[in-house]
Protein backbone atom coordinates (compact mmCIF):
# COMPACT_ATOMS: atom_id res chain seq x y z
CA UNK A 1 0.00 0.00 0.00
CA UNK A 2 1.21 3.29 -0.95
CA UNK A 3 1.74 6.59 1.55
CA UNK A 4 -0.67 8.22 0.64
CA UNK A 5 -1.94 11.99 2.34
CA UNK A 6 -4.17 15.18 1.65
CA UNK A 7 -1.55 18.09 1.57
CA UNK A 8 -2.46 21.25 2.94
CA UNK A 9 -3.22 23.42 -0.14
CA UNK A 10 -5.08 20.39 -1.85
CA UNK A 11 -7.75 20.77 1.14
CA UNK A 12 -7.92 24.24 1.36
CA UNK A 13 -8.54 24.49 -2.95
CA UNK A 14 -11.21 21.74 -1.67
CA UNK A 15 -12.84 23.83 0.97
CA UNK A 16 -13.39 26.47 -2.23
CA UNK A 17 -14.67 24.44 -4.72
CA UNK A 18 -16.92 22.63 -1.30
CA UNK A 19 -18.18 26.49 -1.14
CA UNK A 20 -18.78 27.23 -4.45
CA UNK A 21 -20.87 23.95 -5.15
CA UNK A 22 -22.95 25.07 -2.55
CA UNK A 23 -23.22 27.98 -3.87
CA UNK A 24 -23.70 26.94 -7.48
CA UNK A 25 -26.39 24.70 -5.53
CA UNK A 26 -28.44 27.52 -3.79
CA UNK A 27 -28.39 28.98 -7.40
CA UNK A 28 -29.60 25.98 -8.61
CA UNK A 29 -32.68 25.88 -6.21
CA UNK A 30 -33.57 29.68 -7.33
CA UNK A 31 -33.38 28.47 -10.62
CA UNK A 32 -35.38 25.57 -10.13
CA UNK A 33 -38.11 27.76 -8.94
CA UNK A 34 -38.52 30.35 -11.10
CA UNK A 35 -37.31 29.25 -14.34
CA UNK A 36 -38.89 25.96 -13.88
CA UNK A 37 -39.63 25.30 -17.94
CA UNK A 38 -39.63 21.45 -18.56
CA UNK A 39 -41.54 20.56 -21.43
CA UNK A 40 -43.50 17.73 -21.93
CA UNK A 41 -43.30 15.73 -24.74
CA UNK A 42 -46.35 15.58 -27.43
CA UNK A 43 -45.48 16.18 -30.60
CA UNK A 44 -45.64 13.22 -33.00
CA UNK A 45 -42.36 14.20 -35.05
CA UNK A 46 -40.39 14.48 -31.95
CA UNK A 47 -41.41 11.03 -30.31
CA UNK A 48 -40.48 9.42 -33.52
CA UNK A 49 -37.07 11.11 -33.61
CA UNK A 50 -35.98 10.11 -30.26
CA UNK A 51 -37.54 6.61 -31.10
CA UNK A 52 -34.90 6.64 -33.47
CA UNK A 53 -31.84 8.03 -31.81
CA UNK A 54 -33.16 4.93 -28.85
CA UNK A 55 -33.05 2.58 -31.90
CA UNK A 56 -29.28 3.07 -32.15
CA UNK A 57 -28.68 1.90 -29.06
CA UNK A 58 -27.22 -2.04 -28.43
CA UNK A 59 -29.40 -4.19 -26.37
CA UNK A 60 -29.17 -3.38 -22.65
CA UNK A 61 -28.21 -7.27 -21.96
CA UNK A 62 -24.97 -6.44 -23.98
CA UNK A 63 -23.93 -4.57 -20.81
CA UNK A 64 -21.96 -2.38 -22.66
CA UNK A 65 -21.13 1.27 -23.49
CA UNK A 66 -22.92 0.85 -26.51
CA UNK A 67 -25.98 -0.02 -24.76
CA UNK A 68 -26.34 3.06 -22.66
CA UNK A 69 -24.89 5.94 -25.88
CA UNK A 70 -26.06 5.66 -29.12
CA UNK A 71 -23.50 4.59 -31.35
CA UNK A 72 -22.60 7.03 -34.36
CA UNK A 73 -20.35 9.68 -32.36
CA UNK A 74 -16.82 10.21 -33.11
CA UNK A 75 -15.70 9.59 -29.55
CA UNK A 76 -16.60 8.28 -26.20
CA UNK A 77 -15.46 8.95 -22.66
CA UNK A 78 -16.34 7.68 -19.54
CA UNK A 79 -16.67 10.62 -16.40
CA UNK A 80 -16.04 9.46 -12.74
CA UNK A 81 -18.15 10.86 -10.21
CA UNK A 82 -16.18 11.55 -6.91
CA UNK A 83 -15.82 10.00 -3.49
CA UNK A 84 -15.78 12.24 -0.35
CA UNK A 85 -13.67 11.82 2.28
CA UNK A 86 -15.69 12.93 5.63
CA UNK A 87 -14.31 14.69 8.23
CA UNK A 88 -16.32 16.14 11.32
CA UNK A 89 -17.11 19.57 9.49
CA UNK A 90 -15.63 19.11 6.31
CA UNK A 91 -16.00 17.08 3.14
CA UNK A 92 -13.18 16.68 0.30
CA UNK A 93 -13.47 15.26 -3.17
CA UNK A 94 -11.65 12.63 -3.44
CA UNK A 95 -10.86 10.81 -7.11
CA UNK A 96 -10.93 7.62 -8.47
CA UNK A 97 -7.29 8.10 -9.56
CA UNK A 98 -6.41 9.69 -5.63
CA UNK A 99 -8.16 6.30 -4.27
CA UNK A 100 -6.22 3.86 -6.47
CA UNK A 101 -2.97 5.41 -5.55
CA UNK A 102 -3.73 4.85 -2.05
CA UNK A 103 -5.21 1.08 -2.36
CA UNK A 104 -1.99 0.50 -4.33
CA UNK A 105 -4.67 -0.40 -7.41
CA UNK A 106 -4.16 0.31 -11.13
CA UNK A 107 -6.13 3.65 -12.80
CA UNK A 108 -7.83 2.86 -16.19
CA UNK A 109 -10.48 3.51 -18.25
CA UNK A 110 -12.41 -0.07 -16.69
CA UNK A 111 -11.85 0.50 -13.39
CA UNK A 112 -14.57 0.03 -10.40
CA UNK A 113 -14.90 1.70 -7.36
CA UNK A 114 -15.01 -1.70 -5.25
CA UNK A 115 -11.90 -3.07 -6.68
CA UNK A 116 -9.51 -0.18 -6.31
CA UNK A 117 -11.41 1.04 -2.57
CA UNK A 118 -9.80 -1.99 -1.36
CA UNK A 119 -8.02 -2.17 1.68
CA UNK A 120 -10.22 0.90 2.96
CA UNK A 121 -8.44 4.03 4.23
CA UNK A 122 -7.76 4.44 7.94
CA UNK A 123 -8.73 7.01 9.80
CA UNK A 124 -10.70 8.71 7.81
CA UNK A 125 -14.47 7.95 6.20
CA UNK A 126 -14.99 7.20 2.86
CA UNK A 127 -18.34 8.13 1.05
CA UNK A 128 -18.47 6.52 -2.32
CA UNK A 129 -19.37 8.13 -5.79
CA UNK A 130 -22.92 9.03 -6.61
CA UNK A 131 -24.44 6.35 -8.00
CA UNK A 132 -27.96 6.59 -10.15
CA UNK A 133 -27.31 10.58 -10.06
CA UNK A 134 -25.51 13.36 -12.26
CA UNK A 135 -24.12 14.78 -8.80
CA UNK A 136 -23.28 18.70 -9.32
CA UNK A 137 -19.88 18.08 -8.74
CA UNK A 138 -19.60 16.56 -12.45
CA UNK A 139 -22.80 18.39 -14.11
CA UNK A 140 -21.62 22.11 -13.67
CA UNK A 141 -18.43 21.55 -15.42
CA UNK A 142 -20.07 19.53 -18.08
CA UNK A 143 -22.44 22.11 -18.48
CA UNK A 144 -19.80 24.69 -19.20
CA UNK A 145 -18.47 22.63 -21.95
CA UNK A 146 -21.23 21.56 -23.71
CA UNK A 147 -22.86 25.29 -23.65
CA UNK A 148 -19.91 26.33 -25.08
CA UNK A 149 -19.33 23.37 -27.42
CA UNK A 150 -22.40 23.47 -29.11
CA UNK A 151 -24.99 25.86 -30.03
CA UNK A 152 -28.49 24.36 -28.94
CA UNK A 153 -29.44 25.48 -25.92
CA UNK A 154 -32.03 23.06 -25.14
CA UNK A 155 -31.98 19.13 -24.26
CA UNK A 156 -33.98 16.38 -24.09
CA UNK A 157 -33.90 14.53 -20.56
CA UNK A 158 -34.84 11.05 -19.71
CA UNK A 159 -35.87 9.94 -16.05
CA UNK A 160 -36.06 6.74 -14.84
CA UNK A 161 -39.68 5.94 -14.38
CA UNK A 162 -38.88 2.79 -12.04
CA UNK A 163 -38.11 5.16 -8.94
CA UNK A 164 -41.81 4.92 -8.13
CA UNK A 165 -41.38 8.53 -5.98
CA UNK A 166 -43.95 11.86 -7.07
CA UNK A 167 -42.53 14.20 -8.81
CA UNK A 168 -42.25 17.60 -7.63
CA UNK A 169 -45.17 19.66 -8.26
CA UNK A 170 -43.92 21.35 -11.27
CA UNK A 171 -43.14 18.53 -13.33
CA UNK A 172 -46.03 17.91 -16.11
CA UNK A 173 -47.10 14.73 -16.96
CA UNK A 174 -45.58 13.74 -20.02
CA UNK A 175 -45.19 10.24 -22.75
CA UNK A 176 -42.91 7.85 -21.63
CA UNK A 177 -40.15 5.68 -24.71
CA UNK A 178 -39.47 2.14 -23.65
CA UNK A 179 -36.29 1.00 -24.89
CA UNK A 180 -36.97 -2.45 -24.27
CA UNK A 181 -35.62 -2.96 -20.85
CA UNK A 182 -36.93 0.00 -18.95
CA UNK A 183 -39.05 3.31 -19.28
CA UNK A 184 -38.26 6.89 -19.86
CA UNK A 185 -40.26 9.78 -19.00
CA UNK A 186 -38.76 12.29 -21.70
CA UNK A 187 -39.20 16.35 -21.10
CA UNK A 188 -37.26 19.32 -22.65
CA UNK A 189 -35.41 21.78 -20.83
CA UNK A 190 -33.11 24.70 -20.55
CA UNK A 191 -29.42 23.05 -20.80
CA UNK A 192 -29.35 24.50 -17.14
CA UNK A 193 -31.66 22.43 -15.97
CA UNK A 194 -29.63 18.90 -16.95
CA UNK A 195 -28.92 18.47 -13.28
CA UNK A 196 -32.40 19.32 -11.72
CA UNK A 197 -33.93 16.71 -9.74
CA UNK A 198 -37.20 15.66 -10.45
CA UNK A 199 -38.62 14.03 -7.57
CA UNK A 200 -40.05 14.92 -4.12
CA UNK A 201 -37.51 15.08 -1.34
CA UNK A 202 -35.20 13.24 -3.60
CA UNK A 203 -31.79 14.15 -5.30
CA UNK A 204 -32.02 12.01 -8.17
CA UNK A 205 -31.16 13.42 -11.69
CA UNK A 206 -32.23 12.91 -15.61
CA UNK A 207 -30.61 9.78 -16.47
CA UNK A 208 -30.26 10.40 -20.14
CA UNK A 209 -29.34 14.02 -21.59
CA UNK A 210 -29.34 14.67 -24.95
CA UNK A 211 -28.73 17.31 -27.70
CA UNK A 212 -31.52 17.88 -30.41
CA UNK A 213 -28.94 18.08 -32.90
CA UNK A 214 -28.10 15.86 -32.17
CA UNK A 215 -24.17 16.50 -31.42
CA UNK A 216 -24.05 14.64 -28.02
CA UNK A 217 -25.49 12.22 -25.69
CA UNK A 218 -24.21 11.49 -21.87
CA UNK A 219 -26.59 8.54 -19.70
CA UNK A 220 -25.88 8.37 -16.02
CA UNK A 221 -27.75 4.61 -15.76
CA UNK A 222 -29.24 3.79 -11.97
CA UNK A 223 -26.93 1.64 -11.51
CA UNK A 224 -23.66 3.20 -12.20
CA UNK A 225 -21.14 5.53 -10.19
CA UNK A 226 -20.02 6.83 -13.49
CA UNK A 227 -21.43 8.74 -16.51
CA UNK A 228 -20.71 7.79 -20.38
CA UNK A 229 -20.90 10.72 -22.86
CA UNK A 230 -20.53 10.32 -26.38
CA UNK A 231 -19.78 13.32 -29.23
CA UNK A 232 -17.27 14.69 -31.54
CA UNK A 233 -13.43 14.54 -31.05
CA UNK A 234 -13.62 18.88 -29.97
CA UNK A 235 -16.62 17.90 -27.43
CA UNK A 236 -14.54 14.48 -26.01
CA UNK A 237 -10.99 16.52 -26.08
CA UNK A 238 -12.45 18.87 -24.28
CA UNK A 239 -14.24 16.61 -21.60
CA UNK A 240 -11.03 14.60 -20.91
CA UNK A 241 -8.36 17.90 -20.60
CA UNK A 242 -10.97 19.09 -18.20
CA UNK A 243 -9.01 19.89 -14.77
CA UNK A 244 -12.77 19.68 -12.88
CA UNK A 245 -13.63 16.61 -14.34
CA UNK A 246 -11.93 12.83 -13.90
CA UNK A 247 -13.00 11.37 -17.12
CA UNK A 248 -11.20 8.63 -19.41
CA UNK A 249 -11.73 7.54 -23.10
CA UNK A 250 -14.00 5.13 -23.56
CA UNK A 251 -15.51 2.69 -26.29
CA UNK A 252 -19.02 1.23 -27.47
CA UNK A 253 -17.68 -2.46 -26.72
CA UNK A 254 -16.65 -1.55 -23.37
CA UNK A 255 -17.51 -3.33 -20.39
CA UNK A 256 -19.84 -1.24 -17.71
CA UNK A 257 -20.45 -4.16 -15.30
CA UNK A 258 -18.26 -4.38 -11.55
CA UNK A 259 -16.46 -7.38 -13.30
CA UNK A 260 -14.65 -5.43 -16.06
CA UNK A 261 -11.84 -3.90 -13.97
CA UNK A 262 -9.50 -7.05 -15.01
CA UNK A 263 -6.58 -4.88 -13.85
CA UNK A 264 -8.01 -4.92 -10.45
CA UNK A 265 -10.24 -7.92 -9.98
CA UNK A 266 -10.78 -9.53 -6.30
CA UNK A 267 -11.99 -12.66 -6.23
CA UNK A 268 -15.61 -12.97 -4.19
CA UNK A 269 -16.81 -16.28 -5.43
CA UNK A 270 -17.43 -16.78 -1.54
CA UNK A 271 -19.15 -13.78 -1.59
CA UNK A 272 -22.63 -12.82 -3.10
CA UNK A 273 -22.16 -11.49 -6.88
CA UNK A 274 -21.99 -7.98 -6.93
CA UNK A 275 -25.12 -6.29 -9.90
CA UNK A 276 -24.33 -4.75 -13.18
Amino acid sequence: MSNWSIPHYAIAAHLFRSWELRTLSRKASVQFKVYFVLIKLTRVHSIWGIRRRFGQLARFQALCVGSLVPQGFERYARIFHPAWLVYPKLRVALSWAEMANYSGSSTHPLMQWDQISTPTMQGVAVEPPDTGVLPLAVSQPLHEILANHCKCHECWLGVWRGWGWDYRKHVPKTKSINTGSRDWDVFKAPLHMMDTPFFTGQDKTANLIWCDDPSWWLTTDIDLNTTYIGGDVQLIEAVLESVALEALPASLDDDITIHSDKLNFIDDSDGDSAPL
